[in-house]
């Protein structure tokens, strides 16, 4: 018989009733001990303590006992000590129970006295706990008209019973601990399978791992492993700007709005995905980090790569078509977004704005401008001038003492400063009188000690004092604390003082603690000196500095006059180091050394000189000059009053400044490289001075920083009457619910109060200045207040709009007091924000009639350059420089070729291309510069001729050539080269006046970085701009624009939508048939022409206005709506009747989408005619074979107009012969010859052009973005085009700004989330791990849920309790978030910051502020290391485990709790549903989604998870992201559900030291986590961790069987995930940190036999010709029709080939074909269905000539895309074009690609959407054979770009699908996972290929992405393409010899 203890169990003292999870017979309960009463309350031979009931649940596995025995009085503590009581009231007890963690209170005695609210705690000691913890707050919550109490409340946290229950079991038992079996019960074996096992030392494993980002369960952009990089020189971070800069090596081809991926730079926030903001030029770009840049610096590093991003099925969610973003024109903007279906985002969700047509206002103070590149430094001293400096040699100006005492108490240093002499400057009194002769100091206490030895200086140029030794040592003699007298030995008498000595009132004098040599060893196994005490600072120190003083020491050298210590250098005898330093019984003994490190010599026993500890004077060699305003480097010239000057100077001379502080600067003269040494200070009453100019910081810009005032509001609140809380009986106003609500009335804005609730009757509402109004003596308030209607009645209400200054107001009923409450009236506040303008974008400058800036002129259009958040520079040119670009070395001599300085003076550059007067830049592009020249300066030229030119500060000083100090000078030192840019930045020369602006105009000029304001409705949300985004205007001059007869508008890159309502305007005659002032719709014609329509409906069914005059004078178009379609990047081409795009220089997969519609523009067509004379006075125009008919409009265009006509107006004209016309206004003036238009004068480069076509816009579906230069359309084109433009449209793209990074330093990797609402990040295994029967499947990993924070550093500022504390990355912390900080170094002994401090402010993104329990008295810095972890959070979960979206078991920590967690997606919606692919309207049949479903669920439509963002009612939901899957109906829904176990309910061990194992999980430390499972439908799940041991132990499962009605998730088949995913705006964003993760199989893994499979390619040839001839005849002129899949199906028309030739299979769809019996412009065409081998050429199909069954015979094809012109049974010789010019042959060729079929079930295939399951079988690659004519080289290429995606089905039941290419398709990027080299045959004609195999092994397994889809992975499955490329001689390939190639792939595929 064996006792077991059970652990788990819940206990209601209460109700005496204890209840155990688990089935426990009452024959087998022995005893239940309540350990914390110490009381037995059950046993089971005691009837007294039994259970009056005992009930088993076996459903749901519980035993349930009523105990007998009373329990009801545990825990009930009658009338405990009450403390913290401070209110009046008396006599008050209370008996207080705690049960199950809680506490609850009666009144015991009512008391009297209290008051409401008042509270009264009883100390957690009293209740059986701990104080503080188990406190418990008693609130009085009503009392009567005595104050007796009558309610109370209670809160605090009890303590829990614990207790102690034994059962019976039948024998002691031998189980396996659970560690050591598997899910399915069995013993684990030692060597389990290993499905996965990734470290992360070396990286992110991305072969192996998947990363998504998701907001509102849309994805992002992705970039692919294979795609081509950018060519990147340098990543430039600016500080306190977001803006990177990237310039390329060559053209990066991007353009503004492409997103793009970055990787690996400097800063983690500048790392991820981005959108370019600005293009610079063609080789540079900009894009918005994530937080600004803490430092100027070039991010770049060895591993940085960029790539160009393509956007995700779903990345971009539509915008309503026709007002998608509109602004509504206020300072700053507010842009409220509709879109097509309900997205559910949440307030402060980041976007990206790509591709907008708004304008951007900028509104600044124009006095903010610093527009001085130099400031006059020029100053002057008197050398003897008093300069206020303490502590230190300088009195007066000079300082030439190269060393300086030290100070430092701490270890008995004291230097003593003091001014000798009897002058007004001293601060000593020498009391000379014998046997007194005292010194006191009247400035401050000496600091000495009795018997200290010292040291007496007196100072360079001063005097000694009387009876005192320059440099002797004396013994102090303490009389007070100022007071000294000084003795020649220790004991000894007074020195005899004689007098104050003498000062120059330029140095101070001192004296300074020494030491005593008292014993010289001249030994030369031990030459040193001992000293007679401890020697401070010498023992770990040798360069410490020493120096004898007064008489000879050891022989060594000694200074006897302390005027030399402005000559000793470092190197200079006396100056000497620590060698060999030991103590011995409190005596120091050292040798010594030089400078360079030699041993000095000891050389005599005498000992009778000091030592004293120096260090290097920070000031020598230096002259005060107050507040100089000088930067080291800038070049001065020195002069002085007098002859004599400092010696080491010069009058005259030129130096280099060398700043030691604001008031003190160095001198290096300009020739030489080091600083001079000022030996004496020349005559103390000269006056010294410089001249000189210092260049200035962030000149030349403007700061353009917006104040920005809050925006007036207009609320409505909704007022009731209702019962008070505290009085019954008693009524008050209750605003928006709230009783008596404190309101917040903002001045300017208007409040409406809705007093039509009927309770408002009989109440008056009112505003008053007096609280409670006429109740409480005031009065009214009535200013801009209106009352309206009958309150209590419908429309009631009163409003009012609040005056400025307005006092703050109480709303009361003007019947019945007491009813009303506060209403505060605030101001507006005002908050500050950068431009939000980039570097390049073109903007308008208006003064708003202020004064001009200096240097600019109003109206005109400048360029931003070196944007920082606040602050720009403007230019004349985009890049802000043009022309020469040169560069010179920082070097004096040399060749003129590559430039240098010559004499200092001017440089010498051969053609350096410059004149006087250009402005350039001077930038450092390597060493340092030379003194004179400051990085980043503008300067001026003036050119001596085309090899030499000098700089000036001033355009002025240039062209007057001007010397010193305009014209600039060098001096040493430098090194390096220089390069200097002519600008046109703009020299700004003088501030504004008033708030000016800045219009940005260009394209995307409102592009950028937003966030939600406001959430208007499910389909509408705000943006806040950064400033103005006005109202758009187009502006047009109708005689330049309006054609009649087309009833069109001609507005270049107007980049309208049709459908766009706009409001038309003119100042002049309006354009007959339109109205000034009337809103109408676009139609778009084309990307230069529109119409006009007068309705929406009109607009969409091209009903257009007829126009019937041009009017004239300037009109306009306004709209408030900021989308539309810009132009796309490159060109496109087509041809008629193709489905495929081809662009040149375009981005496709960044733009487009399948399922988007590009528009292609059909341009406007013109005839140009040069005009070579006119005759005025026949008013005659003559050009050459003009070709124009009566009536023709033409524009007239002009270099110089001649007076009558004007540039760029359209005319009409009339034909006098074929060579003459005249002009004329109208189309009916030119037909009747009249009012022909009067010209005179003489015109310049004249000609009109006729426009014979306004063009067209052509529409199309997108069926695949096949590659960034191809797309596949829906349907074919039914015009060919060329070379034409086409647009992209304006987008918002979700701004995912998360990133992983791999943690090289502990081989870990932390996911870095995104801090927008709704995020979800996804690290997930590529392979999905396929359960086998019988077998369990563990993860394992090590992570840590709440990862510490690593602190750089901590600093305050003394004074104050303020700390900051700086992180390496960005903290992502909020203002009141509580943190622990730990191992943070002690602070001289005391503990300032370990502790636990909510987060007080955020400083910037990488610091914050706490406030600490005791400030430093000073500033202090913390060194060592130290860290912080965050104590808790909201909205945010961390997730680990084996799931995916739908399936699986995962631990989830959501800041609060962790839990064990199920994840299932089984349970079917009732009904089926409709789904449209790109719609977000989920069309229900016989649902009950409203019951059924809530807004945040997952469902799974057709395999794919969709969030639901909305419900409408039972049959339609709203999903995100729109539908991706193939329109489908009848589909089934199931709902996700997650089952989720908070650790405090785990069923195993709580894991908080009350469990089985006793062991407490710290969630902030790294845990050893694993998760095992079985299946079946039934299987087991466990969770666990290691414990304090580092044994494995269990803490919860999940059982199923016996429980569940179904399988507990749909499949056993789960890949390994972290995520991270925020709901809504989390509180903090955490990182999640992991490092290895391993799976495992207990038991190998068992082949499971799968299906194997093998594919054959076509037989593909190249044979470098550009044509190639077939024989064949045009024999039927209609459709054939070929039998597929027991079908006929449509092959097309064809012509019949006379034989079969294998060099027919490089003919490729679209080639041109020319021979008999054929249409022009005929090309080669794929059969038009999809069934068949995609290629023209289809040897032995079997085929009929039209549409019969009965008629199939085999024949040789070659399809052509339309009828032949006739027939004949004769064959023709056609020739066939390849190419343009010979066929290339050494490309890459794809052969056969190979993917998992997007979609399955049931064993059929389909793309997404198609069938119920995304595909995640695992597909093989078995090997590989390739037949080749030729030696070549073949990859295995992974996921790259192919143009053809004909996939077709393999064979039943494979569950793939195959691309067989064609020679002419193409392959771009993919990862080259497997190659080897394939034989070919020989000769020079016929040759026979030769067959290479190669077996493959584990080379290659696919699968598919996380969201599955249609494209290539990881927008998709993966695909693997088959490549060849030619490694012979190219020349060896021809007609007669073609390269012939073609391949058969062996698959296995694992189906599960």
């Amino acid at each position: 018989m064996a006792k077991q203890l059970v652990h788990k169990y819940s206990f209601d003292a209460s109700t005496r009733t204890v209840v155990i999870p688990e089935i426990i017979n009452v024959e087998r309960l022995l005893t239940i001990t309540n350990v914390t009463a110490n009381e037995i309350i059950y046993v089971f031979s005691d009837p007294d303590r039994g259970a009056t009931s005992y009930t088993i649940d076996t459903a749901a596995k519980t035993t349930t006992i009523v105990l007998a025995h009373n329990t009801t009085t545990q825990g009930v503590y009658a009338n405990p000590a009450q403390s913290g009581y401070t209110g009046s009231g008396t006599s008050a007890e209370f008996s207080v129970a705690r049960a199950n963690g809680s506490y609850s209170v009666t009144i015991s005695a009512a008391g009297s006295g209290y008051v409401q609210n008042e509270t009264i705690t009883i100390v957690g000691t009293a209740l059986g706990g701990a104080t503080t913890a188990n406190d418990a707050t008693i609130t009085i919550s009503s009392v009567d008209g005595n104050g007796a109490v009558t309610g109370a409340t209670v809160t605090g946290t009890a303590i829990i019973d614990t207790l102690q229950i034994f059962q019976e079991k039948d024998s002691v038992s031998m189980r396996p601990d659970k560690t050591y079996t598997d899910p399915v019960s069995k013993f684990r074996v030692s060597q389990p399978e290993n499905l996965i096992d990734t470290d992360f030392e070396y990286g992110l494993q991305s072969t192996k791992w998947e990363t998504l980002e998701l907001i509102k369960n849309i994805p992002t952009f992705f970039s692919r492993n294979g795609d081509q990089d950018l060519d990147i020189s340098s990543v430039s971070a600016t500080a306190n700007s977001n803006l990177i800069t990237v310039v390329t090596e060559i053209d990066h081809g991007l353009v503004q709005g492409n997103p793009i991926i970055v990787q690996g730079t400097a800063r983690s926030t500048a790392n991820g995905g981005f959108v370019v903001t600005k293009i610079i030029n063609s080789t540079t770009f900009q894009y918005a980090a994530k937080a600004n840049m803490p430092s100027t610096q070039n991010i770049k590093e060895t591993y940085t790569q960029i790539f160009l991003g393509s956007i995700y099925q779903g990345t971009e969610f539509k915008l309503a078509n026709l007002d998608g973003i509109v602004t509504d024109n206020a300072n700053p903007s507010l842009l409220t977004v509709t879109t097509d279906y309900p997205l559910g985002f949440a307030e402060e969700t980041s976007f990206f704005l790509t591709n907008s047509v708004g304008q951007k206002v900028v509104q600044f103070n124009a006095a903010n401008v610093n527009h001085a590149n130099f400031t006059n430094q020029g100053k002057s001293t008197t050398v003897n001038a008093a300069t206020g400096e303490q502590d230190m040699w300088t009195y007066g100006a000079v300082d030439t003492h190269n060393w300086s005492p030290i100070h430092d108490p701490a270890n008995g240093l004291i230097v003593k400063w003091f001014m000798q002499g009897t002058g007004a400057n001293s601060t000593i009194t020498v009391n000379t009188a014998g046997g007194v002769e005292t010194i006191t100091f009247n400035d401050s206490p000496h600091g000495f000690s009795d018997d200290q030895y010292v040291v007496y200086w007196h100072g360079d140029g001063n005097g000694a004092i009387g009876g005192l030794t320059d440099t002797r040592p004396y013994y102090v003699n303490v009389v007070d604390a100022n007071t000294i007298y000084l003795s020649n030995s220790l004991n000894g008498g007074r020195v005899n003082l004689t007098n104050h000595g003498s000062t120059n009132n330029v140095s101070r004098s001192c004296f300074v603690t020494a030491f005593d040599p008292i014993q010289a060893f001249t030994s030369s196994s031990q030459e040193e000196l001992r000293f007679a005490n401890v020697v401070p600072l010498v023992a770990n120190n040798s360069n410490q500095a020493i120096i004898m003083n007064w008489t000879t020491t050891g022989g060594l050298s000694y200074m006897n006059n302390s005027d030399n210590l402005a000559s000793y250098t470092t190197t200079s005898g006396q100056i000497m180091y620590p060698r060999s330093v030991r103590v011995v019984n409190n005596q120091t003994y050292m040798s010594f050394n030089n400078y360079a490190g030699s041993r000095r010599n000891i050389s005599s026993g005498t000992v009778n000189g000091a030592m004293v500890l120096i260090e290097e004077n920070p000031n020598a060699n230096s002259i005060w000059y107050a507040n100089h305003g000088l930067q080291t480097g800038d070049l001065i010239r020195f002069g002085s009053s007098s002859s004599s000057v400092p010696s080491g100077l010069g009058r005259n001379y030129y130096y280099k400044a060398h700043v030691v502080n604001s008031n003190r600067i160095k001198f290096q003269y300009y020739t030489q490289s080091y600083i001079r040494n000022l030996t004496s200070q020349g005559s103390t009453s000269a006056t010294v001075d410089f001249t000189g100019y210092t260049y200035v910081d962030g000149s030349d810009t403007v700061n353009a920083q917006q104040t920005i005032t809050q925006a007036p509001e207009t609320v409505t609140y909704i007022v009731t009457v209702e019962p008070k809380g505290a009085d019954p009986n008693a009524n008050a106003f209750y605003i928006n619910g709230q009783e008596a609500e404190t309101l917040n009335l903002r001045e300017g804005s208007t409040y409406i109060f809705d007093l039509s609730d009927a309770s408002n009757g009989g109440h008056p509402f009112k505003f008053s200045t007096t609280a409670d109004g006429s109740h409480g003596g005031g009065s009214e308030y009535t200013t801009n207040v209106t009352a309206t209607g009958t309150q209590g009645q419908a429309g009631a209400q009163v409003q009012i709009v609040v005056a400025s200054s307005a006092p703050t107001l109480y709303y009361y009923c003007s019947v019945h007091g007491g009813m009303g409450g506060t209403a505060n009236t605030p101001a507006p506040s005002t908050t500050t924000q950068g431009h939000g303008l980039n570097d390049g974008d073109a903007v308008l400058y208006t003064d708003e009639g202020g004064t001009t800036i200096g240097g600019l002129s109003n109206s005109q259009t400048y360029y931003v350059a070196n944007a920082t958040t606040n602050e720009l520079q403007l230019a004349t040119s985009a890049t802000g420089y043009s022309g020469v670009d040169i560069t010179f070395r920082h070097s004096t001599g040399g060749s003129m070729t590559t430039g240098y300085i010559y004499n200092y003076d001017y440089i010498r550059r051969t053609s350096h291309g410059l004149n006087t007067g250009d402005r350039v830049q001077y930038t450092v592009n390597s060493g340092i510069a030379p003194a004179g020249l400051r990085n980043g300066a503008f300067y001026y030229v003036r050119k001596i001729n085309n090899n030499y030119f000098y700089l000036y500060r001033t355009l002025s000083g240039a062209q007057g050539n001007t010397a010193w100090p305009d014209r600039i000078r060098y001096s040493q030192t430098y090194s390096g080269v220089g390069r200097l840019r002519k600008t046109d930045i703009v020299d700004l020369s003088g501030v504004g006046s008033g708030t000016q602006k800045l219009t940005a105009n260009v394209d995307g000029a409102s592009d950028g970085v937003y966030n939600i304001k406001d959430v208007l409705t499910p389909t509408s949300f705000t943006l806040q701009a950064s400033g103005q985004i006005p109202t758009r205007n187009i502006q047009f001059d109708p005689q330049s624009s309006v054609w009649i007869e087309q009833d069109a508008i001609r507005i270049p890159d107007h980049f309208f939508r049709t459908g766009y309502a706009v409001t038309y305007t003119t100042g002049g005659t309006v354009t007959t048939g339109l109205t000034s002032g009337t809103v109408y719709y676009v139609i778009r014609v084309s990307q230069n022409w529109i119409r006009l329509a007068s309705s929406l409906a009109d607009a969409e069914g091209n009903t257009y206005i007829t126009l019937t005059g041009q009017g004239s004078g300037l009109a306009t178009l306004s709209t408030n709506n900021i989308i539309g379609e810009v132009l796309g990047q490159g060109t496109v081409s087509i041809d008629n009747e193709s489905v495929f795009l081809n662009g040149s220089d375009t981005n496709f997969t960044s733009f487009f989408k399948t399922g988007d519609t590009v528009s292609l523009y059909d341009p406007e067509t013109h005839i140009v005619k040069t005009v070579s004379s006119v005759n005025n006075t026949s008013d005659q125009f003559t050009a050459s074979s003009h070709g124009f008919s009566d009536g023709d409009i033409v524009i007239y265009n002009a270099d110089t107009a001649r007076t009558g006509v004007s540039s760029g107006r359209l005319y009409y004209v009339k034909t006098v012969n074929s060579n003459v016309v005249t002009l004329h206004p109208t189309n009916t003036d030119a037909i009747n010859g009249t009012n022909i238009v009067d010209v005179s004068g003489t015109g310049v480069g004249e000609e009109l052009k006729k426009i014979s076509g306004i063009g067209s816009t052509i529409e199309k579906d997108i069926a695949a973005v096949l590659s960034t230069n191809r797309i596949q359309l829906s349907e074919q084109m039914t015009q060919a085009l060329t070379g034409v433009n086409y647009s992209v449209g304006t987008s918002l793209l979700l701004r995912a700004d998360g990133f992983a990074l791999h943690r090289p330093f502990d081989g870990g990797v932390e996911l870095i989330p995104s801090s927008n609402p709704d995020s979800q990040m996804i690290r997930q295994t590529r392979k999905y791990f396929r359960y086998q029967s019988g077998k369990g499947i563990q993860v394992s990993f090590a992570v840590n849920f709440s990862p510490t924070v690593q602190i750089e550093r901590i600093t305050t500022t003394g004074g104050n309790t303020y700390a900051y504390v700086y992180t390496k990355f960005p903290h992502r912390l909020s203002e009141g978030l509580s943190i622990k900080i730990f191992d943070v170094p002690k602070i001289g002994g005391a503990d300032y910051f370990n502790g636990t401090y909510t987060v007080d402010d955020i400083t910037d993104d990488y610091s914050f502020r706490i406030v600490i329990p005791v400030g430093t008295s000073t500033a202090v810095s913390t060194g060592g290391y130290g860290y912080y972890h965050v104590n808790a959070w909201s909205n945010s979960s961390l997730r680990c485990g084996l799931f995916d979206d739908q399936n699986g078991m995962f631990f989830e920590y959501d800041g609060q709790n962790l839990k064990c967690c199920r994840r299932k997606s089984i349970k079917q919606l009732s009904g089926s549903a409709t789904a449209t692919f790109g719609q977000g309207d989920i069309v229900g049949n016989n649902t009950k989604f409203l019951s059924q479903v809530t807004v945040g669920d997952y469902i799974v439509l057709r395999g794919q998870s969709y969030m639901v963002t909305k419900i409408d009612s039972d049959t339609l939901l709203n999903v995100a992201p729109s539908y991706r899957g193939a329109t489908a109906s009848n589909i089934v829904m199931t709902l996700t559900e997650n089952i989720k176990v908070n650790q405090e309910d785990w069923n195993i061990d709580k894991a908080d030291g009350t469990g089985p194992t006793g062991y407490v999980l710290d969630i902030h430390t790294i845990q050893m986590a694993y998760v095992d499972y079985s299946w079946y439908g039934a299987g087991k799940i466990r969770f666990g961790f290691k414990d304090q041991d580092g044994d494995v132990q269990y803490v919860h499962a999940f059982v199923h069987n016996n429980l569940e009605t179904e399988a507990y998730m749909r499949s056993g088949n789960i890949p390994a995930r972290y995520d991270i995913q925020n709901i809504g705006k989390p509180t903090y964003v955490p990182a999640l940190a992991h490092w290895g993760t391993s799976v495992i199989m207990d038991g190998r893994f068992d082949d499971d036999k799968a299906y194997v499979f093998t594919a054959s390619s076509t037989e593909q040839q190249l044979t470098g010709s550009a044509t190639q001839t077939a024989s064949a005849a045009a024999e039927y002129s209609g459709f054939y029709y070929g039998l597929k899949d027991n079908r006929l199906r449509s092959i097309g028309y064809a012509l019949e080939l006379a034989g079969q030739n294998a060099l027919y299979g490089q003919f490729a769809d679209n080639m041109n074909i020319s021979g008999a019996n054929l249409q022009a412009n005929t090309q080669l065409s794929n059969p038009r269905d999809g069934r068949f081998t995609r290629q023209p050429y289809q040897p032995d199909i079997l085929n009929s000539r039209g549409y019969s069954y009965n008629q199939q015979t085999l024949r040789d094809l070659l399809v052509i895309d339309r009828a032949p012109s006739g027939t004949t049974s004769s064959d023709s010789t056609y020739t066939i074009t390849l190419a343009s010019s010979g066929q290339p042959v050494n490309i890459d060729l794809p052969i056969v690609s190979i993917r998992l079929s997007p979609s399955v079930d049931t064993n059929t295939i389909g793309d997404l959407g198609e069938r119920e399951v995304i595909n995640r079988m695992q597909l093989i690659l078995n090997s590989v054979g390739v037949l080749s004519t030729h030696a070549c080289e073949v990859s295995l290429r992974l996921n790259g770009a192919i143009n053809n995606t004909s996939w077709v089905g393999v064979q039943n039941p494979s569950l793939s699908q195959l691309v067989f290419h064609s020679s002419t398709d193409e392959i771009a990027g993919g990862l080259d996972v497997f190659k080897f080299r394939a034989q070919g045959g020989t000769g020079t004609s016929g040759r026979q290929p030769v067959l290479t195999n190669e077996t493959l092994g584990e080379v290659a397994t696919l699968g598919n992405a996380i969201m599955g889809g249609n494209n290539t992975y990881p927008d998709g499955p993966d695909i693997l393409t088959v490549v060849a490329r030619l490694t012979e001689d190219p020349s060896t390939v021809t007609n007669n010899n073609p390269f012939t190639v073609s391949a058969r792939v062996s698959w296995s595929e694992s189906q599960a």
